[in-house]
């Protein structure tokens, strides 16, 4: 049942990516897919030009996807917002916001907060 889930909530994440917009991805946009790897833990994000799906992933155990969310952002002046308007693993985040620093650097999306600091690649 909670594989059913996750896997109804990845569909409607994606139809989200496909419906709201563009891929186009210039340079100095975060417009596109990006990589984050932290130990065997790997997540993916995926950006349009308003919204967000991310999924992460662990090759390592057999959690192909233990999580996914997506919901809809601004980035302006080096200010990334992140609105969580679905998450399949805790349900408590849908809601919340997550505002972080974030600089660009060609391939390399950096974006530093409350005790955290993550340098995403561009796929």
């Amino acid at each position: 049942m909670i594989l059913i889930r996750k896997l109804r909530a990845i569909v409607i994440l994606l139809s989200l990516v496909v419906i709201s917009g563009s891929f186009y991805t210039p340079q100095s946009s975060i417009v596109g897919a990006w990589h984050w790897k932290a130990g065997d833990d790997e997540t993916v994000l995926i950006c349009t030009n308003s919204h967000i799906v991310i999924t992460e992933f662990n090759q390592v155990n057999t959690q192909f996807v233990y999580c996914s969310g997506g919901g809809n952002y601004t980035y302006k002046d080096a200010r990334y917002t992140e609105n969580i308007e679905c998450y399949a693993k805790d349900s408590y985040k849908v809601g919340t916001s997550v505002t972080v620093d974030a600089t660009l650097n060609e391939n390399a999306w950096i974006n530093k907060g409350k005790g955290m600091e993550e340098e995403w690649r561009r796929e």
